[in-house]
């Protein structure tokens, strides 16, 4: 109780305030803007949250983080265009209902929708966190590593078209890691005579170079296209009681699986908004309408990818695991503000915790207030030229690397990034698992190393221990079951081949 009483104290301040605001008004920015989202957002003003306090630099990142991710229903609406990957099945519906000359109720829904979704995934965040920390707070070495790499295989399997692209993608973040002196004994890895990289490569410059100057990159390879977006009259049109009554089911429906989702690690908002729609569609009495304009489609989009938003920060507090690539960018304020993630942050950081937690309820709010009456503006937001854009990213994105330690290293390691991600992309890799396998990577090297110290040098310690044996089983079963399935796949297809060529 007394540090809810603090928490409250905390937030209703008018700089806590004041930075709620300015969170969800460029999250907002972000959100309309085609190719950034939330977490190329979070990772651009990372660097210049340094100078704030703890939890006023964590509620700017969360406010952002919910307004940039409800945002780009708004282009996805107006447009046809998902501003976010979050609300790539909004265009389905939503796009639809413009056509119809229905625009300002489709934004109508969005909005009421997304605040309907995040306060569900909110309650959920606040109801579950203490009861798996009072859990998680029983681990040791063995556990943290194992929850580590079970984390990092997740996340590795679940992105991009290749399970192997993404496995890959997150032992090169691993490998990042090492660089720099040993933790242990003081010897230094793969520094190559470099004094600027005793300290190891900090993976804020690279998420910068990763998320940012990746996307600059392509914006600046298609400035010669025409923008689509034509200026109009938009107004708000809100759903009336039989529209409501319509939606409450498909919403309830999107609200516990976003939710559920959320809290899976590595899912994210743009995988619960086709399954939350898909599962609604399913459900329908007119599932024939999906597509072509359904009211109950665009609800069940909203509500599913802003219910993973305050979802996904459960493993994040609880296990020190990101849930969502954003979650990776609030982990890295975390770590910079002298934090550590995991079990141990509801006993020692209680207080900020907490303070999160109320302050996501005021963010829903003035995220309400903000979308419902500046859709004129945000539309607006849309005929910037894209040029304009690649220049604010650019100088924010060298600023933002530079801050962190006046070195000019970082501005270059941030470069070199941007490049390498560029043309990952270009091939199909994704980045997202590099980036994770960086923020995970301390961890297992670190826990890994105290778990053989603690066992004398011997392995057997991840098997006598009963949860890290859990872990270690759910790891092999995760591992072996994809090959097993495909296996069957193949058998089958062969079968089925066989009897066609007999029958011809």
């Amino acid at each position: 109780m007394d540090h809810l009483l603090s928490s409250f104290d905390m937030v209703f301040t008018w700089y806590n305030l004041l930075a709620i605001v300015a969170g969800v008004v460029l999250g907002m920015l972000f959100g309309v803007t085609p190719g950034l989202d939330a977490t190329s957002g979070t990772s651009l003003l990372l660097a210049f949250t340094y100078s704030l306090s703890q939890e006023t630099a964590l509620i700017f990142l969360c406010a952002l983080y919910m307004a940039a991710t409800y945002s780009g229903s708004i282009t996805a609406i107006t447009v046809g265009i998902p501003g976010t990957p979050a609300s790539a099945s909004t265009v389905l519906d939503g796009y639809e209902l413009n056509k119809q000359g229905k625009a300002g109720k489709a934004l109508a829904i969005s909005i009421s929708s997304a605040v309907i979704g995040g306060l569900i995934g909110t309650v959920a965040l606040v109801s579950l966190t203490a009861p798996l920390a009072n859990i998680a707070v029983k681990f040791s070495a063995p556990e943290y590593f194992m929850l580590a790499l079970i984390g990092l295989l997740i996340i590795g399997g679940l992105l991009g078209n290749s399970r192997v692209k993404g496995i890959a993608m997150a032992i090169v973040g691993l490998f990042i890691t090492v660089i720099g002196l040993d933790p242990f004994t003081g010897y230094p890895r793969f520094t190559f005579g470099f004094m600027e990289l005793m300290e190891g490569i900090s993976y804020i410059p690279v998420m910068i170079g990763m998320f940012a100057i990746s996307e600059a990159l392509f914006m600046i390879t298609t400035l010669d296209q025409k923008n689509p977006y034509k200026s109009g009259t938009i107004n708000n049109n809100w759903p009336n009681r039989k529209e409501w009554k319509q939606m409450v089911k498909p919403m309830a429906s999107a609200g516990v699986i976003g939710t559920f989702l959320g809290a899976l690690p590595g899912i994210g908002a743009a995988t619960a908004n086709w399954v939350t729609y898909n599962e609604a569609k399913r459900i329908s009495k007119e599932p024939e309408m999906y597509g072509k304009g359904s009211i109950e489609g665009l609800a069940s989009s909203e509500v599913g990818a802003m219910a993973t938003v305050s979802s996904s920060m459960i493993p994040m507090f609880t296990l020190g695991i990101p849930g969502s690539t954003t979650d990776a960018v609030l982990i890295g304020a975390l770590i910079m503000h002298g934090i550590v993630p995991g079990p141990q942050l509801m006993t020692r950081n209680a207080d900020l915790v907490y303070s999160v937690f109320i302050a996501l309820f005021v963010i829903i709010a003035i995220m309400f207030i903000v979308g419902a009456f500046g859709v004129k503006f945000w539309v607006k937001m849309l005929q910037a030229p894209k040029g304009l854009i690649v220049s604010i990213i650019l100088t924010m994105s060298v600023v933002g690397a530079f801050s962190l330690k006046n070195s000019l290293m970082d501005v270059w390691i941030m470069f070199a990034s941007g490049i390498l991600a560029f043309v990952l992309r270009k091939y199909g890799y994704p980045i997202v698992p590099l980036i994770l396998g960086m923020v995970l990577g301390q961890l297992m090297q670190d826990n890994f190393r105290r778990a053989l110290i603690m066992s004398g040098n011997g392995f057997e310690i991840f098997l006598t221990r009963p949860i890290s044996l859990v872990i270690l089983l759910f790891i092999v079963i995760g591992l072996v079951y994809p090959l097993l399935k495909n296996g069957t796949k193949g058998k089958q297809k062969k079968k089925h081949s066989s009897e066609v060529i007999i029958s011809d």
